[in-house]
């Protein structure tokens, strides 16, 4: 927290706190209510799904690429389903499942999720840990754009102006959520997905911008803290994060000062019990580091196995 403390103060960012009519809402950050922009230029939205479309073309052996809905202005959202078609469960046997999403806030794309299935699955080049994960029955989902209409746009919010990352269901907050079409989407597609092949949704990841850290549940409030089995869990993917990246981990409050009711990670948590992170990369130069995120999810792929 010390190190992240410095370098918000380095960028000039401060914290500023106010009063919200909810007992439970804390202070704010004063770049979210700014629209903190990722510094990475953002490619169009046509391109991306266009890429990815050839991806599941070219490996069609194991690679889906589903629409799940439609956004507020009409945009397709759009999933890649990765996983071995040939795979054949035991009965009972829950199957692990990885949710990688970004650009749930439309300003803060990091260019890593829309690369991440091309690395994993790049033609002559071997990936035993990607490949040991999907043999062992693993599915993973790669959302590239989260919320297409604030992508297209250049702005955090969707189309009718909420902020997604507000907007999931978090029981023990008494939040009932999925008031937009983005969020409704993909935690009924996931859930549906969960359902019918017997998935447990392992690990979610959600990645933001800006200020360089992993973030993990609880963020609805300050009195709530990760136990036992559920703390080491995200306790051995931030130490891999902290040894690659340098970033702190914890939760929003910890590294934040702050608290939201509504985010992805909450709700994911809740609803599987397993791992749920949101990865804040560094201001104009995450996209630099992609292949620390694919050392990253090699790491998280085979922790999962083992477990």
């Amino acid at each position: 927290m010390k190190f992240l403390r410095s370098s918000l103060s380095s960028l000039g960012i401060t914290i500023s706190f106010f009063c919200l009519n909810s007992p439970m809402a804390f202070a704010q950050f004063s770049y979210e209510q700014a629209h903190s922009d990722s510094g990475i230029s953002r490619r169009p939205l046509a391109t991306i799904h266009q890429e990815f479309a050839g991806l599941a073309s070219a490996q069609g052996h194991r690679a889906d690429w589903i629409q799940y809905g439609t956004s507020v202005s009409g945009k397709r959202l759009m999933v890649l389903k990765v996983h071995d078609k040939n795979f054949r469960n035991s009965p009972g046997n829950l199957r692990p499942a990885i949710l990688i999403s970004e650009a749930i806030h439309g300003n803060e794309y990091l260019h890593i999720t829309d690369r991440l299935p091309f690395e994993f699955m790049k033609p002559g080049q071997q990936n035993p840990a990607f490949e040991a994960f999907l043999g062992a029955g693993g599915v993973i989902y790669f959302v590239p754009v989260m919320n297409p209409d604030g992508y297209s746009a250049g702005r955090r919010e969707n189309a009718r102006g909420a902020d997604l990352n507000r907007d999931f269901r978090i029981q023990a907050a008494g939040n009932q959520g999925f008031a937009q079409p983005e969020t409704r989407g993909i935690t009924d597609f996931i859930a549906s997905e969960s359902m019918s092949s017997d998935l447990l949704v392992e690990a979610s990841m959600e990645y933001h911008c800006c200020v360089g850290g992993l973030i993990h549940p609880w963020a609805y409030t300050r009195q709530q803290h990760l136990t036992g089995d559920q703390l080491a869990r995200h306790q051995e993917v931030g130490e891999i994060v902290s040894n690659l990246f340098s970033y702190p981990y914890g939760t929003v409050n910890d590294l934040l000062g702050y608290g939201a009711i509504g985010g992805s990670d909450d709700y994911y948590l809740e609803k599987y019990g397993r791992r749920a992170f949101s990865f804040e990369g560094a201001r104009g130069a995450e996209d630099k580091k992609l292949q620390q995120h694919v050392i990253l999810w090699n790491r998280v792929f085979d922790l999962i196995r083992a477990n």
